[in-house]
């Protein structure tokens, strides 16, 4: 019988320097493993950071939309812009974005959704050039009224900015993706 005491002894003797034991170990931060990418609801493509607008044309005419004027804020008074463009605007005079994709949704309007963006940019010469980019529907998609466009060399800095051309009652939800 005292045999068996020291050996209930000695296993709750174990038991509980296992549990200081594991309750005093240092824990290793976790490690990620696994690289976690950023993927567009639209087309699947990787994105640095992106921005959202919500373009309104509530009129009964066809309206041009200025987007991403640095050295202007003007904008069409006929257009509704949600959240403003102001302070995106500001920031790219100190902070240039590198535009990587433009994403278009277009509420049911697939005419509105492949409207082309016009950029203008001054060249060294300080003439405006003009480039058009025409938005297409990805062919692994179903829904028509979503487009996007990969711009090639389109920095937003001040010296470009692009226009956009609204239909009639028309909404719009503008994706910009770009590098810092």
């Amino acid at each position: 019988m005292i045999k068996e005491d020291k050996i209930r002894a000695l296993g709750f003797l174990a038991v509980v320097g296992v549990i200081i034991y594991i309750a005093t170990r240092k824990k290793k931060a976790p490690t990620v493993t696994k690289e976690v990418v950023e993927k567009s609801s639209f087309t699947g493509s990787k994105l640095g950071t992106r921005v959202l607008f919500t373009l309104t044309n509530n009129t009964d005419k066809e309206q041009d939309v200025p987007l991403f004027n640095a050295w202007s804020n003007i904008q069409n008074p006929d257009v509704g812009i949600n959240p403003s463009m102001a302070e995106f605007n500001r920031t790219l005079l100190t902070n240039a974005k590198t535009v990587s994709m433009i994403e278009i949704k277009a509420n049911n309007n697939q005419s509105q959704a492949q409207m082309p963006i016009t950029k203008y940019c001054k060249d060294a010469s300080g003439e405006i050039k003009q480039e058009n980019y025409n938005p297409m529907v990805s062919v692994y998609q179903k829904a028509t009224d979503m487009t996007s466009v990969q711009p090639k060399d389109l920095t937003l800095d001040g010296s470009c900015y692009l226009q956009y051309k609204l239909l009639p009652k028309t909404t719009v939800v503008m994706t910009i993706n770009y590098n810092k």
